[in-house]
C-alpha cells in the first residue's frame, strides 16, 4: 500500500507548460503531501518530453527489495506505473503469465499488473482480487490507463489545472498545487452534513473529482478522457434456490481462500478483533484454518457498558491469540482536531478516532492488518435493514423515503434549511435521486439496501475512513469480505439467509457456528463509535458551542448561527443535545476553517476575507476594502437592504464592516472607507471590484492621488497605474509579488 501522486500534460496550456525542473518540483510537493502513505521508499519519473511525472511513496510488503521501487519501469521501458494496493492473486496471475512466456525481474505484484496490462489490456481488471487505485502510462501510445478497485478500499482523486490532468490518492496533494482553487459550496457542505461524507464522483473541493469504485479511465494525448465501469454489485431480483448446506460450505470456501491471499506478505501481520461477528470469524479462520498464529487488536472505552473490549479479550482467549487492547479515557477527545487538521477530505464517522486509535497500536507491532469491513454490506447486518424490513409491511410503504431518512440521514433536508443559509433545490434533488432509485425497480428490500449501501456508503464512510485513519500510521488494512468473487456469491443470496426483521447475516452467523461459541453469535451491533452520550456532554458540547455560535466572515456564508446557536442552547436546556449531529457540523467547520476553504463565487465575503488575512500574513501595508454590488443571497439578510460590505485594512490591523442601508456609488464609499481610517491611500487593493467600474471612476482616483491600484478578478491579480490622461495602463495577469510565496501563483 502506497500514495501516488502525478502530472499529465498532454495539452497543456502552452503558457503553463511546466519545464523539468518545475514539474520536479510540483511531484515532489506533491509527494511530501502523501509521504505518511508510504514511509519506506519514494520516487519520481518525468517523460523525456515532460508530458507525463508521477510520483510515488512506498510502504514496503511484497518484496521488499528494490526491484519493487516505484515508479515501476517495465522490462521494454514502454510502460510506467505508480501503484497503490495489493493484488492478493498475484502469485496465481504470475505462475499464468510465466507459463505464456513472461519473464518478470521481480517478485512484487506491481510487475504482476503491467504484464497483466500487457496482455489482457483492461480487461486484467476482471482478473485481480485486490484493492487499488493505479496509473498507467504506456509510452508506445502515448495515452493513461487508470482504475480503482471494485468497492473503493484504495482513494483516487483528480482534476484538470491549466490543462494538465492531476491526480493523487489524497486531496491535499491536490490542493497544494499553486493554481488549484480550495473551493466548495453550500450544496456538498448540505450533501456531507446529511451523510457524513461527500458521495460519488464529487469531492469536498468543487475543482476535484473521484474515480468511482469499479471503474477505469482512459486519458488520450488529445485530452479526451473516457470512464468506464468494469463492476457493479448486482443482486439477483429471483434468487435461485440453493442448498443451504451447499452455501455455506461455498462461503467457508471463499473466505479461506481470501483470507490466506491476504495473509501473504513478507512483514508481520494482524488482525482487528472488535468481538464482532465479521473480525471473529476472520481471525478463527486464520487461527484455526490456516494456523496463522497472528497479533490481534483492540480499542476499548472506559466506564462505558456498550464497549466491545471485553468481547474481544473473550474472544481473543479462546482463539489463543496474541492480544493487545487500549482502553481509552474521555480525555483522548483532544486527538479530535489534529485528527481533523489531518484529513484530506472531511469524514464524520464517530468511529474516526477510535479507528486512528487501534490503527497506532497495531502499527507498533506489525505492518498488515484483518479486519471484517464490507460484511455488513454483503450480507445484510446493519440494524436499519431490520428497522426497514419491519415497516415494509405497511401500506403506502416507500422504500426511499424509509430508508433516506433519519436511519441513515445525519441531518434531514428539513433540519438542513435552520442551521444553513442558501439552501438550494440541488440538495433536495439530490436525496430525491437516492430515493427514487430504491423505489423505481422489482429487487427485494433486502437488495436495495444491500445494494445502495455498497455503492455509497461503504466508499464513502466506512472504506475511506479505514484508508485514512490506518494509513496515517503507515498501516496496511485488508478486507477477506471484499473481492469479486465474494461478491458474486453474495448475489444469489436469498433473502431469507440475510436477513429478518430481528436479524441480520443469517448465512455468515450459520458459518460462524463452526468456528465460535454460540453465545457469542447473537450479540448485539454495537459499532465502533465513541461513545458520545457518556462523553460529549463535557467535552463535545463545550467545544463546538464555543466555535460555531461566532459570527465571523469566514463563516456566515454557509452556517446560520442564529439558528444554530438556538438549536444548540435548546438542547442544553432540555438535555437533549443530539450529539451526531453536533459532531458532524464542529467536523465540517473545523475542516473549512483549517484548510481556508473559500465559496465558489470569488465575490463572496468569505473569500475576500480569506484574501485578507493572506495579505495580513505578508504584511501588507496598503488599504484594503472591496464593493459587493449586489446584495448577498442570505435569507437573514434580506431584512435589510444591503448594497455595500467593506473590509478595511490600516497595516496590521484589520476590520470587517457590514453598514445596512448604504445606497452609495463607488467614490462615496471611497471616500467613507478613508474618513474612517483618517488618511488617503496612495495605493489600494480592490476586491469585488470590477476592473468596469475602477476605469469609471479613473478620474476620481487620479484627483485623490491614488497612483497605483491592485484588482483581484477572476481569480487573477492585476496591476494598473493610475495615469494623467489615459485612465489606467492595465498589466493583466502580473502578479504583485509582495502577496506571494517563491511557489505561489494566486492566494487561493
Amino acid at each position: 500500500m502506497c500514495g501516488i501522486a502525478g502530472i499529465i500534460q498532454f495539452q497543456a496550456d502552452k503558457q503553463k507548460l511546466l519545464p523539468k525542473h518545475q514539474l520536479l518540483e510540483r511531484l515532489s510537493l506533491m509527494s511530501d503531501k502523501i509521504a505518511h502513505r508510504g514511509p519506506d521508499d519514494h520516487g519520481t519519473w518525468v517523460s523525456n518530453n515532460c508530458n507525463v511525472g508521477f510520483a510515488h511513496r512506498r510502504l514496503s510488503i511484497i518484496d521488499l527489495s528494490n526491484h519493487a521501487h516505484q515508479p515501476m519501469i517495465s522490462h521494454d521501458n514502454r510502460y510506467i506505473i505508480t501503484f497503490n494496493g495489493e493484488i492478493y492473486n498475484y502469485i496465481e496471475l504470475r505462475q499464468s503469465l510465466k507459463k505464456s512466456g513472461v519473464i518478470f525481474h521481480s517478485n512484487s505484484d506491481t510487475e504482476v499488473l503491467i504484464e497483466c496490462y500487457r496482455k489482457y489490456g483492461d480487461q486484467c481488471l476482471q482478473k485481480f482480487d485486490g484493492m487499488f487505485a493505479f496509473v498507467l502510462y504506456d509510452q508506445q501510445k502515448d495515452e493513461i490507463f487508470a482504475a480503482r478497485d471494485p468497492f473503493g478500499e484504495k482513494p483516487f482523486y483528480y482534476s484538470w489545472i491549466n490543462g494538465a490532468f492531476v491526480f493523487a490518492s489524497e486531496l491535499s496533494a491536490l490542493a497544494c498545487l499553486p493554481d488549484f482553487p480550495k473551493e466548495t459550496d453550500i450544496e456538498t457542505i448540505s450533501q456531507f452534513l446529511c451523510l457524513q461524507y461527500v458521495d460519488g464522483e464529487d469531492s469536498f473541493f468543487n475543482q476535484a473529482k473521484k474515480l468511482k469504485p469499479g471503474h477505469f479511465l482512459h486519458l488520450s494525448n488529445n485530452n479526451q478522457l473516457q470512464i468506464s465501469q468494469y463492476f457493479e454489485f448486482n443482486p439477483l431480483h429471483e434468487p435461485l434456490s440453493y442448498n443451504e448446506d451447499d452455501l455455506i460450505d461455498e462461503l467457508e470456501s471463499l473466505l479461506i481462500k481470501n483470507i490466506s491471499r491476504r495473509l501473504q506478505a513478507d512483514v508481520p501481520v494482524g488482525a482487528f478483533l472488535s468481538g464482532g461477528l465479521d473480525s471473529s470469524l476472520v481471525v478463527a479462520i486464520a487461527q484455526k484454518k490456516l494456523h496463522a498464529d497472528i497479533q490481534t487488536f483492540t480499542i476499548g472505552f472506559d466506564n462505558w457498558p456498550e464497549s466491545e473490549h471485553q468481547d474481544a479479550h473473550e474472544l481473543a482467549d479462546y482463539l489463543k491469540t496474541q492480544h493487545t487492547e487500549l482502553l481509552l479515557k474521555p480525555d483522548c477527545y483532544q486527538l479530535f482536531d489534529p485528527i481533523v487538521n489531518n484529513l484530506d477530505e472531511p469524514n464524520a464517522d464517530t468511529s474516526l478516532l477510535p479507528t486512528y486509535l487501534v490503527s497506532k497500536l497495531a502499527r507498533e507491532s506489525v505492518k498488515v492488518v484483518l479486519s471484517g469491513d464490507g460484511a455488513d454490506e454483503l450480507f445484510a447486518g446493519y440494524g436499519r435493514y431490520f428497522s426497514t424490513l419491519s415497516e415494509s409491511d405497511s401500506n403506502n410503504f416507500n422504500l426511499g423515503k424509509s430508508y433516506y431518512s433519519n436511519k441513515i440521514l445525519t441531518f434531514t433536508e428539513t433540519e438542513l434549511s435552520f442551521i444553513l443559509n442558501n439552501t438550494t433545490p440541488k440538495t433536495n434533488h439530490f436525496f430525491n435521486e437516492l430515493r427514487d432509485s430504491l423505489s423505481h425497480s422489482s429487487l427485494s428490500v433486502i437488495n436495495h439496501l444491500r445494494k445502495t449501501d455498497i455503492e455509497h456508503y461503504l466508499p464513502g464512510a466506512v472504506l475511506a475512513k479505514v484508508d485514512r485513519m490506518s494509513m496515517q500510521h503507515g498501516l496496511e488494512v485488508r478486507t477477506p469480505f471484499l473481492s469479486i468473487e465474494m461478491a458474486r456469491f453474495s448475489e444469489k443470496l436469498p433473502a431469507h439467509l440475510l436477513a429478518t426483521k430481528d436479524s441480520g447475516k443469517i448465512l455468515l452467523k450459520k458459518l460462524a457456528t463452526r468456528y465460535l461459541p454460540s453465545h457469542t453469535l447473537n450479540r448485539p451491533k454495537k459499532g465502533f463509535g465513541v461513545p458520545h452520550t457518556l462523553w460529549g456532554e463535557e467535552q463535545l458540547i463545550k467545544k463546538a458551542s464555543k466555535t460555531l455560535v461566532k459570527n465571523s466572515a469566514q463563516r456566515q456564508w454557509w452556517l446560520n448561527n442564529e439558528g444554530v446557536k438556538s438549536w444548540i442552547d435548546y438542547g442544553k436546556t432540555h438535555h437533549s443535545t443530539e450529539i451526531y449531529k453536533l459532531w458532524s457540523l464542529y467536523h465540517v467547520d473545523r475542516f473549512i476553517e483549517h484548510n481556508a476553504i473559500s465559496p465558489k463565487d470569488g465575490n463572496n465575503p468569505v473569500h475576500l476575507w480569506l484574501l485578507s488575512e493572506k495579505l495580513k500574513q505578508n504584511k501588507c501595508q496598503s488599504i484594503l476594502f472591496s464593493l459587493l454590488p449586489a446584495p448577498l443571497d442570505d435569507e437573514r439578510l434580506k431584512k435589510h437592504t444591503i448594497n455595500q460590505s467593506v473590509w478595511v485594512q490600516n497595516k496590521q490591523h484589520l476590520s470587517y464592516i457590514q453598514e445596512n442601508d448604504w445606497i452609495m456609488n463607488f467614490s462615496q464609499v471611497f471616500d467613507n472607507v478613508c474618513n474612517k481610517l483618517g488618511q488617503l491611500p496612495e495605493q489600494i487593493i480592490f476586491l469585488g471590484v470590477s476592473s468596469a467600474e475602477l476605469y469609471k471612476n479613473s478620474q476620481f482616483l487620479r484627483q485623490k492621488k491614488v497612483t497605483k491600484v491592485l484588482l483581484f478578478e477572476d481569480n487573477m491579480w492585476n496591476e494598473m497605474s493610475v495615469k494623467s490622461h489615459n485612465g489606467f495602463n492595465q498589466h493583466l495577469e502580473k502578479i504583485y509579488p509582495t502577496f506571494f510565496s517563491i511557489k505561489e501563483k494566486q492566494l487561493i
